[in-house]
Formats: structure tokens, sequence, C-alpha cells
């Protein structure tokens, strides 16, 4: 039985690449494309922070393609357990997901982005280590190519983001 489903997909991608289809007439062919202008680049740049940590940076991604940027580490947290308190490591750092696309007239980019800051807080605990703090936010916005815009402005955390495009 299983050499019949071979035998039956061998003879369906030859008829497949062949242009036949399935009563054996001529697939019409396929559109073609415009004529595409040369891809555009994005350089975005952000400035992320949450009460005494920061992170900034900033990376290329084309138009219509989606960048994933991530910098960090690990870090000891206090931890506490019906057994008593000890020290975990936990991930920290900058995320960011980002996916710009060219607004018509070419002036400004809507951008869909995901932006993540955690890490160590004020120490309040016994070994004076830090407790873990995260911010994040998902979000859709239109920015005005290079400019900056402040996506978040409050006393513990602000957020800025600047799309210019980036020269090859």
């Amino acid at each position: 039985m299983k050499r019949m489903f071979l035998t039956t997909f061998v003879c369906l991608a030859v008829l497949s690449a062949s242009g036949a289809g399935a009563a054996g007439a001529p697939r019409p062919a396929a559109p073609k494309a415009p004529p595409s202008s040369r891809p555009t680049n994005f350089r975005i740049s952000f400035v992320l922070r949450l009460q005494d940590m920061q992170s900034a940076g900033n990376f290329v991604v084309q138009d219509g393609a989606q960048a994933n940027y991530t910098r960090g580490g690990d870090a000891p947290f206090e931890v506490k357990t019906e057994k008593g308190t000890g020290l975990e490591f936990k991930k920290y750092g900058t995320i960011v997901n980002c996916l710009p696309v060219s607004a018509p007239g070419g002036k400004s980019v809507a951008a869909d982005c995901q932006f993540e800051l955690s890490g160590p807080g004020r120490p309040e605990t016994t070994f004076q280590v830090k407790p873990p703090m995260t911010f994040q936010l998902q979000t859709s916005f239109v920015a005005e190519i290079g400019k900056t815009t402040v996506l978040v402005d409050e006393p513990d955390r602000r957020l800025e983001v600047r799309i210019d495009e980036a020269k090859p």
C-alpha cells in the first residue's frame, strides 16, 4: 500500500511540473509582477526607559519585513519558597520586534512593534538583590520618517522611536 501512495504522489508531481491541470489542460500563465522599485530599508532607533533602567539601540529592516532585536543575559533574583529563601537566575534585557511598512506618499511609515525591557529593579530584600521588573508594549503606529515619535511618556517609563530611511 505504501508503494501505491508513492506512485500516485510521483504522478501528481509530474503532472504539476509539466504544467497540465487536473484534466490535462494547460494552466494559464501566472500574472507577471509589476516592475518593482528598489527595496527600501529603514533604520529603527529606540530609547526605552523603566525607572533606573535604560536601553537604546538601532537596527535596519527592509520595508514590509520583520526584524527581531534581542540583547540581554541572566541576573540573580531572590526567591522565597516553603524551603526558604534563595537565589534564582532569570533572563533580562531588551527585546524589540518590528514590522515597518511604507505609507502611501513615502513620508511616513506604519509599524507594528513589540518592545520589552526587563531587569533588576531597586534592592528591597535581605540579600540586597534587586527584584525583577518588566515593561512591555505591543502597538501599531504611524511615524513620520526622520522624526522621533514618543509612544510612552509616564513618570517611571518612556519609549521613543525614530524611523529613518537607511541608505545602502
